[in-house]
C-alpha cells in the first residue's frame, strides 16, 4: 500500500522538471537580452564620444594651423574653408591666397581622412576664419605686465570642424602679437580663449 501512495505522489509531480527548466531558460534569455541591450547602448555612447573628440581635435589642429605666422600675420582676414554662395566650391579669389596657399589648399591640409574629420565648409565669412582686428593699446592686465611702451595687434580665430556622425566642435580664441610701439618689432605672441 505504501508503494501505491508513493507512486501517486510521483505522478502528481510529473512535468515539474520541464516547467522549472523552461522558467530558468526564460529568465536567462531575458537576462541575456538585457546585457546585450546595455552593451549596444554603451557602444553607441562610446562612438558618439569618440566622434565628438575627433571633431574637437580637428578644430584644435585648425587653430594650431591658423596660428602659423604665415597665416596669422597676414594683413587681412584669412579664410580656412570659405565656399562660394550656393555651391560647394571654394572661393578662388586671388586675395584669398595666403603664403602661396589657396582656401582649398588650407582646407585639404586640415582634413584627416583616417578619422573622417574636416573643417565645416561654410558660406558664412565668420566661420573658419582668422580675423586681423588690427593694432590697439594693450588691455589693463597685459599693460601691467609689459608696460605702456608696448601695444598689440589682435587676432580672432574662429573654427568649426566636423567628424563622422555629424559631430561638430567649434573653437573661438584670440591671439595678441605684442610689439614695441617705438620700432614695431614683435616682442611676443600670446593667446587667450
Amino acid at each position: 500500500m505504501t508503494v501505491l501512495v508513493h507512486f501517486k505522489k510521483l505522478r502528481s509531480e510529473e512535468g515539474f522538471a520541464l516547467v522549472l527548466t523552461m522558467s530558468m531558460l526564460i529568465v536567462l534569455s531575458l537576462l541575456g537580452i538585457l546585457v546585450l541591450n546595455l552593451t549596444n547602448t554603451d557602444l553607441a555612447i562610446t562612438n558618439n564620444y569618440r566622434s565628438a573628440a575627433d571633431a574637437f581635435g580637428a578644430a584644435e589642429r585648425a587653430v594650431e594651423y591658423a596660428t602659423n605666422p604665415d597665416i596669422l600675420f597676414e594683413t587681412g582676414d584669412t579664410h580656412l574653408a570659405l565656399v562660394q554662395e550656393g555651391s560647394d566650391d571654394f572661393v578662388t579669389d586671388a586675395d584669398e591666397t595666403v603664403a602661396g596657399a589657396t582656401v582649398a589648399d588650407r582646407f585639404s591640409d586640415l582634413q584627416d581622412t583616417a578619422r573622417g574629420t574636416e573643417l565645416v565648409k561654410s558660406e558664412d565669412e565668420d566661420v573658419n576664419v582668422v580675423n586681423n582686428l588690427g593694432p590697439s593699446d594693450l588691455p589693463a592686465a597685459l599693460r601691467s605686465k609689459f608696460g605702456d611702451e608696448f601695444a598689440g595687434n589682435f587676432y580672432r580665430i574662429n573654427v568649426e570642424a566636423q567628424a563622422r556622425n555629424n559631430s561638430r566642435a567649434r573653437i573661438e580664441t584670440s591671439k595678441v602679437r605684442i610689439f614695441k610701439k617705438s620700432d614695431d618689432s614683435v616682442y611676443v605672441t600670446t593667446s587667450g580663449g
